[in-house]
């Protein structure tokens, strides 16, 4: 649990640029009008993308 915990940890201080989440978007197959709410987390060791209506999570695992 500690490991996972250490890896969940953000570094993000932005949102996900609009070029990246319409990127992202479209390799997910997501309907055009969800890719504004993409949203990531991000470190050295994972890159964690939060689908429409999930990125409170983000806020949750917030280090």
């Amino acid at each position: 649990m500690v490991d996972l915990a250490r890896t969940l940890v953000n570094n993000r201080q932005r949102r996900m640029r609009r070029e990246k989440r319409e990127r992202l978007g479209d390799a997910l197959s997501l309907p055009q009008k969800d890719w504004g709410e993409l949203e990531c987390l991000e470190n050295d060791r994972v890159f964690v993308t939060f689908k429409p209506g999930y990125a409170s999570l983000r806020e949750k695992l917030r280090g």
